[in-house]
């Protein structure tokens, strides 16, 4: 099948994408959207050229350098950084393996270029082009001054509420509670309207204007298979849904019907576009902040107890919620162009910090053991949106 390219713009940056085959362009059109806007013309400040050749990429790696091996740090989680192995440096380009997708990938900060060279089959290397172009749009988000929170998010009644948290914090589970809860309350009474997704993982907030206005940045959902937050019914849902992250939807639906089993066997991997699936939900580009609520799963008896913060301990809390490339010290220079600014420091994002928790209303959102069958809690939760 032919290939395309498309131009992908996210708030502080613009990628234009080529790739070899149109499937996985397709595929990425579905994984970024709607927080990533895209067209099939324009400008772009980055380029990205995706290609499957299985003979190209066998040439590149007889070409790595000898002697020890060199690791460039390259993507940016919320606890650690990953790195990938060096192969050769050379002509102003930084060319890299990625063992997980098998991909070979040179990176030319200079030109502004990357391209990423995999093999003709292998599903991972869909994952190696969706994290550069979300890698770039991170930074440049980042250059242009906006937050970037490690947090999910819907939007309800036109407004986004953010649900800060580390791992296991209950964040994704409370999402999907708030995704389900929607809907059993729509086809009931309809007293809650409609919840769209924003986030499960990453958002970016400007704070420019006169509200603080929420976009999220796409990440694989991570969904524990044994546990409270994901009920029976939803977990036999996932099982036969033939959904794996680096398929489209339509792609999994043409999978023969086989059941599909945690990664690890300890967790559910889905893309945006699946977990809406899954949950019956639409997904928003971007909507103003109603509310910051903070949860954390109790492991006592007792439902979803929301309670407002004091503007001490929400400064707290949400600069906690501060994704770790937000810290200028931990995001590289490999994605940075010779003409752009640094990240800005501690007082820009303390002072964007304190400008949200005077505007935006702060919870705790304890979660108890019956937290999950607490169907009212979205009609209270409302009721204090800002």
């Amino acid at each position: 099948m032919s290939g395309g390219r498309r131009v992908f713009r996210f708030p502080g940056s613009s990628t234009s994408v080529s790739c070899s085959h149109h499937a996985d362009l397709e595929w990425l059109i579905e994984f970024l959207r709607p927080s990533f806007w895209s067209r099939r013309a324009g400008s772009a400040e980055w380029s990205v050229d995706f290609e499957r050749d299985d003979r190209l990429r066998a040439r590149l790696l007889r070409q790595r350098e000898r002697g020890r091996r060199r690791l460039r740090t390259v993507f940016h989680q919320d606890t650690r950084t990953e790195r990938l192995p060096v192969l050769f440096e050379g002509a102003g380009a930084t060319t890299l393996w990625d063992p997980r997708s098998e991909a070979a990938c040179e990176v030319s900060s200079t030109d502004r270029r990357v391209r990423i060279v995999a093999g003709r089959e292998g599903p991972y290397a869909r994952f190696m082009l969706m994290r550069f172009v979300r890698e770039r749009a991170m930074r440049g988000a980042l250059e242009a001054g906006h937050l970037l929170l490690h947090a999910a998010g819907f939007e309800v009644d036109k407004r986004a509420v953010l649900m800060p948290g580390r791992k296991r914090s209950g964040k994704t589970s409370l999402l999907l509670h708030a995704l389900g809860s929607a809907q059993e309350a729509s086809g009931a009474t309809g007293s809650v309207g409609p919840v769209r997704y924003l986030a499960n993982d990453r958002v970016v907030v400007q704070t420019s204007g006169s509200r603080p206005l929420a976009r999220g940045l796409p990440t694989i959902a991570s969904l524990r298979a044994e546990g409270p937050g994901l009920p029976e019914e939803t977990r036999a849902r996932i099982a036969a849904s033939g959904f794996f992250p680096t398929l489209t939807v339509g792609e999994a639906a043409e999978r023969p019907r086989g059941v599909v089993r945690p990664w690890q066997g300890t967790k559910y991997t889905l893309s945006p576009a699946q977990l809406c699936a899954l949950a019956g939900a639409r997904a928003t580009a971007s909507a103003p902040v109603g509310a910051i609520v903070f949860p954390d799963v109790s492991g006592k008896p007792g439902r979803i107890q929301i309670v407002r913060l004091d503007r001490r301990s929400a400064l707290r809390a949400m600069h906690d919620a501060l994704f770790r490339a937000g810290n200028r010290v931990t995001v590289g220079s490999l994605f940075s162009g010779p003409d752009r600014g640094p990240v800005p420091g501690r007082d820009d994002r303390t002072r964007q910090v304190s400008e949200i928790v005077e505007t935006v209303p702060c919870y705790s959102c304890t979660l108890g053991l019956s937290a999950f069958r607490d169907r009212g809690w979205l009609d209270r939760l409302r009721s204090r949106l800002g």
